[in-house]
């Protein structure tokens, strides 16, 4: 990735939940009027939601079990995402990438959060992405190994290998053009040194191999890819 340029990951908080109504019937009304009296009957008056004693008023976003929600979520952002002008602009319903050069991307973020009163979807920046290519000055903390080392190992090693980093990890490495990154290896030895706390056994790499380590004490061997 040049310099100068990123990639932003954005997220939206709770945005199936908080888009308005009103947006939605007029993105209906606009591009498939067809199906708009039918929208129209299921969206124009707040549902009503009983819970225990309680009365709550359904009045954002498509309802639960809708099958015309996806459609009418997409029909509702869709013009927006028409006016961005980022070289890279990728959509899939609530899921929003964009890249380009920096300046353009961050006017990009400004309008989008200048669109929330009007959409009602708010950007969730603690979950929110950016790439760029350059020298990291922060990098993340995997204390998470220590908790795991407290629980059994079979739970452990299925905690660490389908939750926190690691699926995120094998989706970006297959990816992005990423193999002689030099943070390979100092996540490759984080890995190590989890699966080692996790099971109280020694890694080792295999003879002649710089693609596997083999856990020595494991009946007959076992195999552990390296990153």
């Amino acid at each position: 990735m040049p310099d100068g340029r990123l990639v932003a990951k954005i997220d939206f908080s709770n945005a199936f939940n908080s888009l308005h109504w009103d947006l939605m019937l007029r993105s209906v009304a606009e591009k498939v009027p067809s199906i708009y009296r039918f929208c129209h009957l299921s969206y124009s008056q707040p549902s009503i939601l009983k819970y225990e004693t309680r009365t709550i008023l359904s009045q954002e976003g498509p309802h639960k079990g809708d099958p015309l929600g996806p459609l009418l979520f997409c029909l509702s952002i869709h013009p927006d995402l028409e006016q961005l002008k980022s070289e890279l602009i990728a959509g899939f319903m609530d899921d929003l990438t964009l890249g380009g050069p920096a300046d353009t991307v961050a006017a990009e973020i400004d309008h989008i959060r200048g669109r929330e009163a009007f959409t009602g979807l708010q950007i969730n920046a603690s979950k929110c992405e950016i790439i760029s290519h350059g020298t990291v000055t922060q990098r993340p903390q995997f204390n998470s190994f220590i908790f795991l080392a407290l629980l059994s190992a079979h739970d452990a090693l299925i905690l660490f290998r389908l939750s926190f980093i690691a699926p995120k990890m094998m989706h970006m490495l297959r990816c992005s053009p990423c193999a002689k990154h030099p943070s390979l290896e100092e996540i490759d030895s984080v890995f190590k040194k989890g699966i080692c706390a996790i099971t109280n056994w020694t890694l080792q790499i295999y003879s002649g191999s710089r693609t596997a380590y083999l856990l020595r004490r494991a009946p007959s061997g076992l195999d552990v890819r390296r990153v």
